[in-house]
């Protein structure tokens, strides 16, 4: 059996891509693994593969500008 060393296995919480990737892989440095409290409190961190990140970016800008909306509702 071979042995290989030095490789990292990235999953995508979100769709399952898997990804092996090596020290220094372009492709691997597209990951995230973001940290994010819900209403309740709770803290988790999904690994996002590039796609998934390009798409978890996009919904916090639109939270950032409904959350913009929501803090100065109250300022005439």
């Amino acid at each position: 059996m071979a042995k290989t060393e030095n490789i990292s296995l990235y999953e995508c919480d979100r769709c399952g891509e898997k990804y092996y990737a090596i020290p220094g892989d372009e492709y691997a440095k597209g990951w995230i693994q973001p940290t994010r409290e819900s209403a309740s409190g709770a803290k988790s961190s999904p690994c996002l593969c590039p796609l998934c990140t390009k798409d978890y970016k996009a919904l916090l800008a639109a939270q950032d500008e409904m959350f913009a909306k929501w803090i100065n509702e109250k300022r005439g």
